[in-house]
């Protein structure tokens, strides 16, 4: 399954989950997103930002991520960063650890030019959809930079799905879906979900 989140048409957070279908166990593998490759959709092998294949198309980085890791993705799952924040206040928020204190600001959706200021405090607390967001955007603050945000997002991933499965009821799954409806696009089939 692929996992995008996008930002400005471009994919931001790039992430490959392979589920193994008798342990049900998932492995999250991060992409960077300015990892420089061919890109599938352009004459003569092209190189550029990984990231910049989702200017072109969804098919164009699901192809590229296909080409670069010699797999075949089955579903996607794309999303922008207002269906996490939704899905988490949905959820009531979620208990994360940062490690440093830092300012972030998020685009509000109604009007991408302005942006809300948004601090983190560091320790663990129970976040609320704008701060989770905000801490997995972030890599200016974080003592390994890209490398941190890319282990945060799989985090807040992990987090979100622990406290799906520990409410024990499909229909927050779809619910959730739902609500978020607005903000991603997805090719996994609900019934596959609702089993």
């Amino acid at each position: 399954v692929l996992l995008l989140g996008n930002n400005d048409g471009l994919s931001d957070s790039i992430i490959v989950a392979s589920v193994n279908p008798q342990t049900l166990k998932v492995t999250m593998t991060s992409l960077a997103r300015d990892s420089y490759v061919p890109i599938a959709c352009s004459d003569f092998g092209f190189y550029d930002k990984l990231n910049h294949a989702r200017a072109s198309s969804r098919q164009c980085i699901v192809d590229t991520i296909e080409n670069m890791l010699d797999i075949e993705i089955d579903f996607y799952f794309e999303t922008d960063f207002y269906a996490l924040v939704k899905m988490v206040d949905a959820l009531g928020g979620l208990e994360l650890e940062s490690p440093v204190s830092f300012s972030g600001s998020l685009p509000l959706e109604d009007d991408p030019d302005e942006f809300e200021p948004i601090t983190i405090q560091e320790g663990r607390y129970l976040m609320n959809g704008k701060e989770v967001i905000t801490f997995a955007r972030e890599r200016a603050h974080m003592p390994n930079g890209d490398f941190d945000r890319q282990l945060n997002q799989q985090y807040v991933i992990q987090e979100l799905a622990t406290k799906i499965l520990a409410s024990r009821n499909i229909n927050t799954v779809l619910d959730l879906l739902d609500i978020a409806k607005d903000n991603m696009t997805m090719n996994i089939p609900l019934r596959s979900i609702n089993v």
